[in-house]
């Protein structure tokens, strides 16, 4: 065939699918930034001689740069990169799942908890005006509560299996959320055991392998509220992966690229580029115009505080813990996330009669009057806590949780052995 011939060919392609997406997209309201986004990844194709009804079926995709904001400082050719590091894995990869999509117009969202999704269903319930019973003016004000637990009336769920696939799938702009697998697995811990979150369900799990390791007679406390990291950790990799909480369970089992086939994966580490650029082609720019760091803050421990509070009106947590045992859990994990700072203890003489309005209230106080710091020495001091933390693994269960994740390390890109959490221990280095 001679490249006249191939050249036509290619470019009758490229008409029929704009025209059709053209037709498809009409009345959407994601159909402008929907259009320029599939339109750059056809323009690309053509450019590569590659036939664009491939990009369906394969991440083969680099997206044009932008010159407008959000995402104009963004060089977002490293989706490309991304999207060709999970081909080559796949090449290799047989496991995986797809547990949750949603959609909107013609976007389609791939659910990992863990790894900014509450910021996520928040927009696709804000898209679909599905929060219970009020309407919300923005996705940041709709509580983790409703975020969650709230039933789905408008808004759907769908799992990809052999013999279901979502409608439109295909044709729809496809994206997923990604996060160091250490890191992801740390802040599971934090947010689950050592607030009090999971301590009536995944930790009672965990408890009852105590039984199992200790003497019969010796009683086992059944509150969960004294699970350390390590024994999460452990717990965690005696376990098999279909068997694992999806906080925790490997994203290979979850949202599996070679299944999915995003067209962009964002990342944890760039997470306000990543969903910059996504917002943009969805015209929800303002979300992110509207982001103000020290508000999302005040937001994110006034949400957190508000929902733990709330576990106090259910008996078990009544009989496991109270309102100042929860403040003091509370102030630790700001302390972690570094938004309070670690040398300033939780004033437990201030902590009668305490609620959570009060509690906010002492919360924002130190936080107007928190040290001024750099980015570089919170984000040291958020390193530094999840470092600490890992310490207390043996090596024989750090070399498990790398086992565990390994293709979570390979699909995505990441270092299964920083030096961070490897250097000086005896480990196995000749796997990878």
């Amino acid at each position: 065939m001679g490249k006249m011939t191939l050249l036509v060919m290619i470019t009758l392609t490229v008409v029929i699918l704009v025209l059709y997406e053209n037709l498809h997209l009409a009345g959407s309201p994601l159909k402008n930034g929907h259009r320029e986004l599939m339109q750059a990844v056809q323009l690309d194709a053509l450019q590569e001689n590659v036939d664009p009804r491939l990009l369906y079926q394969t991440t083969q995709v680099t997206v044009a740069t932008t010159t407008s904001a959000p995402s104009s400082a963004w060089d977002h050719s490293v989706y490309a990169h991304r999207r060709q590091q999970c081909e080559n894995t796949c090449v290799r990869l047989r496991e995986g799942g797809v547990v949750r999509t949603t959609r909107h117009g013609n976007t389609s969202y791939c659910v990992v908890p863990k790894v900014g999704c509450t910021f996520w269903l928040n927009i696709f319930r804000y898209l679909y005006n599905d929060t219970g019973d009020r309407t919300y003016s923005s996705p940041y004000d709709i509580p983790r509560m409703v975020t969650h637990y709230a039933p789905l009336k408008r808004m759907k769920m769908y799992t990809i299996n052999n013999t279901f696939t979502p409608p439109n799938l295909s044709t729809d702009l496809r994206f997923m959320f990604v996060r160091e697998p250490y890191s992801r697995l740390w802040s599971a811990y934090v947010d689950k055991f050592l607030l009090v979150d999971y301590w009536r369900s995944e930790g009672q799990r965990i408890v009852k392998q105590r039984k199992v390791k200790a003497n019969a007679t010796t009683p086992i406390n059944k509150c969960a509220h004294d699970i350390s990291f390590r024994e999460f950790a452990e717990f965690v990799v005696s376990m098999q992966p279909a068997q694992l909480n999806e906080h925790w369970k490997p994203i290979q089992h979850l949202c599996s690229p070679c299944i999915y086939r995003p067209h962009v994966v964002g990342k944890m580490e760039t997470f306000a580029q990543d969903s910059g650029f996504l917002l943009e082609h969805m015209n929800l720019s303002w979300v992110l115009a509207s982001y103000e760091h020290e508000k999302h803050v005040y937001d994110e421990m006034d949400m957190l505080i508000d929902y733990n509070f709330q576990l106090l009106n259910h008996n078990f947590y009544k009989n496991c813990t109270n309102a100042t045992d929860i403040a003091d859990r509370l102030w630790r994990t700001f302390q972690i996330n570094g938004y309070l700072p670690e040398e300033i203890a939780f004033p437990q003489d201030k902590a009668v009669k305490l609620n959570a309005t009060a509690f906010k209230g002492m919360v924002h106080e130190a936080f107007r009057h928190r040290p001024k710091k750099s980015p570089a020495e919170w984000r040291q001091q958020r390193e530094g806590a999840m470092v600490a933390a890992f310490k207390q693994l043996s090596t024989d269960t750090l070399e498990k949780l790398h086992n565990l994740y390994a293709s979570d390390f390979e699909l995505f890109g990441y270092d299964p052995r920083p030096d961070s959490l490897f250097k000086d221990r005896m480990t196995n280095t000749t796997s990878s």
